[in-house]
């Protein structure tokens, strides 16, 4: 064991576990559909043969990570993602423009780039003006896939492509793989989806998520420090990212959505077109007895409709002195102690 920059200090500490535990190395497929049961087959070692079933009643969109149960045994904790949109599976051969698979949009297509060199390709119908956009997950979901994405018309005459999609909401990923594009149908026609490995790579493991659709503008919010230690009546420095999504660019109005007696949030909006903002938190002016756990939520006009979405708690963390990760937490946690100055806390 050593690290990967060769460095090493007093709290570079870890944990290894040795024995004969069941570990999951990949699943397919790598999501679902919410509030429905999926089947997953599962690779790695001292597992069980057979699928396995994830129920995800009661679960919303988004991505969220569990320890899968077998045979009595957990395995580690595996990446699950879960949208509301119809999903189909890739079918073969689709390898090239004459063979490619008929889609109908908007859906999420489960694949994999099952040999080195192989692409996936999808043929869909759009109308001009259609803003369409194609998004890949699969790194972010523990495929080692680093993929590909292109966009072209019937002939194959190239449109559009990209490679890495850079996403601030993806934690610990060190290398942003997956793949992102939109782009606006210039005719109405027959459209092309091409998706592939970068490195020319593949096997079992490459599994991928693809949305294909409309665009979906929306955000995500992560608020750091994901914990605060204080003394009783100052105010605090916290800084709330907006992660927006698909081209909203909008306002986003800020505030505490569980109203603990004492807390109070200056500065809580995020004008048009920006992607963060720092804020102060007023905390009470009494210590409390425990840690109180508070939620920040965002409110946004999309399309006509009010979006709210619960802010994240988060670290932002850097790594090797240059790259910033915004590393989510559990609960957002404040700890008032005993008597604080007035004005704002270090």
């Amino acid at each position: 064991i050593k690290d990967a920059i060769y460095r090493g200090r007093e709290d570079f500490v870890y944990r290894i576990a040795l024995g004969p535990m069941p570990f999951v190395t990949s699943i397919f497929p790598l999501g679902g559909r919410a509030g429905a049961k999926t089947t997953v087959a599962l690779q790695g070692w001292n597992l069980p043969s057979g699928g396995l079933t994830l129920d995800a009643q009661g679960r919303g969109p988004g991505i969220f990570t569990t320890p899968l149960l077998k045979g009595g045994r957990f395995t580690n904790r595996v990446p699950f993602a879960l949208d509301t949109l119809p999903e189909r599976m890739e079918i073969e051969p689709n390898n090239d423009k004459r063979k490619a698979q008929q889609v109908e949009l908007p859906l999420i297509v489960n694949g994999r780039i099952d040999r080195p060199g192989d692409w996936d390709v999808f043929r869909f119908k759009g109308r001009a003006g259609d803003e369409i956009v194609a998004e890949v997950q699969a790194r972010r979901l523990g495929s080692p896939l680093d993929s590909l994405l292109k966009l072209s018309d019937a002939d194959g005459k190239l449109l559009t492509a990209n490679d890495d999609y850079e996403d601030e909401g993806a934690g610990l990923t060190t290398h942003h793989a997956d793949s992102h594009l939109g782009f606006k149908l210039p005719k109405d026609g027959t459209y092309l989806i091409h998706l592939g490995d970068t490195q020319y790579k593949g096997g079992q493991a490459y599994a991928y998520r693809l949305r294909i659709g409309p665009r979906r503008p929306d955000f995500e919010l992560r608020v750091s420090p994901s914990s605060v230690n204080t003394g009783a009546g100052t105010n605090v420095p916290i800084t709330v990212h907006a992660l927006r999504r698909d081209g909203f660019s909008g306002d986003i109005t800020l505030r505490l959505k569980n109203k603990a007696p004492g807390f109070k949030l200056s500065g809580g909006w995020i004008p048009t077109g920006q992607d963060k903002v720092r804020l102060t938190l007023a905390v009470p002016r009494v210590a409390q007895r425990r840690p109180i756990k508070l939620w920040l939520e965002g409110l946004a006009v999309i399309k006509g409709r009010e979006v709210r979405r619960t802010a994240v708690p988060a670290e932002d963390m850097m790594q090797a002195f240059f790259y910033r990760h915004l590393v989510p937490a559990k609960d957002w946690i404040v700890s008032v102690t005993g008597s604080g100055r007035r004005g704002p806390a270090l």
